[in-house]
């Protein structure tokens, strides 16, 4: 484990790592928005949240909810469209979180315990909205053409 030993390689691991959970939940977030699917969050990392931006709040250090229920005395998620639009701000909160072990996509109505519980959805839909065809899709769309072009380099 010797490429552990310096803190630039742990830091190179990390943002390679963080690189390639981005790029997994964008296909995700892909897959939903092009179901017609709202999405509420989309994070890389779990735990506390560092950083995040919404359209319309801007960058803050945690979370941009306190920011919105300042602004308009309620959070997004409460909004609906027609209320986020007359707003000013986006839907979704992107979000950078302490542990740099995964991240996910928070889709409207989304209920882990119950995942056919999206609403207004044919069931084909509700499989995109899952992601794992989406995402397999932008990572092949993004990677394919990087390792062509380093075998054939």
């Amino acid at each position: 484990m010797e490429f552990l030993s310096n803190g630039w390689n742990v830091l190179l691991i990390l943002l390679g790592f963080g690189a390639l959970i981005f790029i997994h939940e964008l296909g995700h977030y892909m897959a939903a928005r092009w179901a017609g699917i709202r999405c509420e969050g989309f994070a890389v990392g779990m735990g506390p949240v560092l950083g995040a931006w919404r359209a319309g709040i801007g960058w803050r250090a945690g979370s941009t909810d306190p920011a919105t229920i300042a602004r308009f005395g309620k959070t997004a998620m409460e909004m609906d469209d027609d209320e986020l639009a007359r707003n000013g701000i986006g839907e979704t909160e992107w979000s950078l979180r302490a542990l740099p072990l995964g991240g996910y996509v928070k889709m409207l109505g989304q209920d882990d315990l119950d995942p056919t519980k999206v609403p207004g959805l044919t069931e084909q839909e509700k499989l995109w909205a899952a992601g794992s065809h989406g995402a397999a899709i932008v990572g092949f769309a993004i990677f394919a053409p990087l390792v062509i072009w380093l075998v054939f380099q």
